[in-house]
């Protein structure tokens, strides 16, 4: 089969278990937010899903939560899957999932009620916890009847957000008191400072002689590409491609690359920068602002360490992050944009500080060794 030819030339067909693990969370991960969208719209008749096993049919559409054989892909559990698309549903509407420290949590909180009675005499509670669990805030609601076949205002969270000293990642939870009915949503609060340039680190948006003579002297390089500065590359998105890129092959011209991230957590890059081994709500903005490097031309051994898993149609090997040595020198290149406007893009800005972080300790040490000629594949104007 061509694809799986290609993906072996790529050193990508080892990767196949941790691609189908990281795309099945993704996909789970994208599921609850629509179900959830048509969920808070008042008097929506309901909906339905196509299929919720991979159809085999008109190309092959890997859109399921479950495999072919109604298998589970782990992407989520049946229990979880409940939680947001049961007969009662606690709902959340919120502006947005990046906060500062300094900002408040502020979400209008919702009942979608269609189980088989009214449910009388129910206290709603919520909570903010972090990573280990601890309870950042909490908070009841009054008791209320819910009505049966009803969408309920139940009230509004207002929460300080200023105890989270360290980038993190928490969670609201939502849960009717003597029921086992609970949803909950995942929301990232980084610490609002100021952001220092190391010295030590030259910044580049354009590999250019300046750049060369710095890595062969055994300077460090952050060179932030973007589509301009990038030999071969693929607008970013973080939705992923729709039904099947065989079917519908139009969409994978120039866009549509994720079908979500590949990265380790643990990788000391993310010190500053909590994250899941795939695409997760604090990399919207980060995707949507990106381009994705195609390493099909470089050497097996380079590996990314923010990876995208391209669609099988596709099946290019793709980069967000990767490190290098260039020389005697240290290369970083992301191609996620970390220069417009971060005082209002919290990620990027966060992702910035914590690549400087990387970059500054002696954890930075990239293996894989190219010429300033095997750059060029990748990155422009090295002749000029």
């Amino acid at each position: 089969m061509k694809f799986a030819k290609i993906s072996k030339a790529l050193g990508l067909i080892e990767q196949a278990t941790d691609f189908f693990r990281v795309t099945a969370k993704h996909a789970a991960l994208l599921y609850k937010e629509e179900v959830e969208i048509l969920l808070r719209t008042n008097n929506h008749a309901g909906f339905q899903l196509l299929s919720l096993h991979d159809y085999v049919g008109q190309g092959t559409a890997h859109v399921g939560l479950l495999n072919a054989f109604w298998e589970t892909k782990g992407g989520i559990s049946a229990e979880e899957f409940k939680r947001f698309s049961g007969p009662t549903v606690p709902l959340l509407r919120m502006e947005k999932r990046t906060y500062l420290n300094s900002e408040k949590f502020i979400g209008d909180v919702e009942l979608h009620h269609y189980g088989q009675y009214d449910l009388d005499a129910s206290q709603p509670f919520w909570s903010i916890t972090n990573s280990s669990g601890n309870v950042i805030a909490k908070g009841y609601f009054p008791n209320k009847r819910f009505l049966r076949g009803t969408l309920s205002k139940v009230g509004q969270i207002s929460a300080s957000l200023s105890t989270v000293s360290d980038p993190e990642k928490l969670t609201v939870t939502i849960a009717l008191e003597g029921h086992d009915i609970s949803n909950e949503w995942d929301i990232w609060v980084y610490p609002d400072k100021t952001l220092p340039v190391p010295k030590h680190i030259k910044i580049a948006t354009q590999y250019n002689k300046d750049v060369a003579t710095t890595l062969t002297a055994g300077g460090t390089v952050l060179m932030l590409a973007n589509k301009d500065s990038l030999s071969n590359s693929i607008a970013g998105q973080f939705k992923t491609v729709f039904w099947s890129p065989s079917w519908w092959w139009t969409q994978t011209r120039g866009g549509n690359v994720n079908m979500s991230i590949l990265t380790q957590p643990q990788h000391p890059i993310f010190s500053e920068f909590p994250t899941e081994e795939y695409s997760n709500w604090q990399w919207w903005d980060l995707l949507e602002n990106s381009h994705g490097i195609v390493l099909d031309e470089l050497p097996v051994d380079v590996k990314p360490i923010v990876q995208l898993v391209d669609n099988f149609y596709r099946n290019h090997k793709l980069a967000n992050i990767v490190e290098l040595k260039v020389g005697k020198g240290k290369l970083l290149i992301t191609s996620l944009d970390l220069t417009t406007n971060l005082d209002k893009r919290h990620a990027a800005k966060q992702m910035l500080r914590s690549l400087f972080a990387y970059m500054s300790s002696d954890t930075f040490a990239p293996k894989v060794e190219l010429t300033h000629s095997q750059l060029g594949l990748i990155l422009r104007n090295y002749n000029e």
